[in-house]
């Protein structure tokens, strides 16, 4: 409850961002960027998952596994942008 904010912050900002991004990048700047600053600015935030974790359920993901998207973490970060979009999204794949 207390890391609402900034887990609200760091999963929109990767639906609104991170999708013209590689993978690389995407990790820079969730690990090394976003993240780093909601601490310093003391925004609470959950540690231990990632923003695809936050969009989506574990279900979700192998779900689109199954149907055949593959596992990698740039399909399945724009899996869940691409369903967490009111709008068509720009991504890379």
């Amino acid at each position: 409850e207390n890391c609402l904010r900034g887990d609200v912050l760091v999963a929109s900002a990767f639906v609104s961002y991170i999708g013209a991004f590689d993978g690389n990048t995407r990790v820079s700047l969730v690990n090394r960027h976003w993240t780093p600053d909601l601490a310093e600015r003391s925004i609470q935030f959950t540690r231990n998952k990632s923003p695809i974790q936050l969009l989506a359920h574990e279900a979700a993901v192998a779900k689109w596994n199954q149907e055949g998207l593959p596992s990698d973490e740039v399909s399945a970060g724009n899996a869940a942008i691409v369903l967490n979009s009111k709008r068509w999204p720009l991504m890379i794949d």
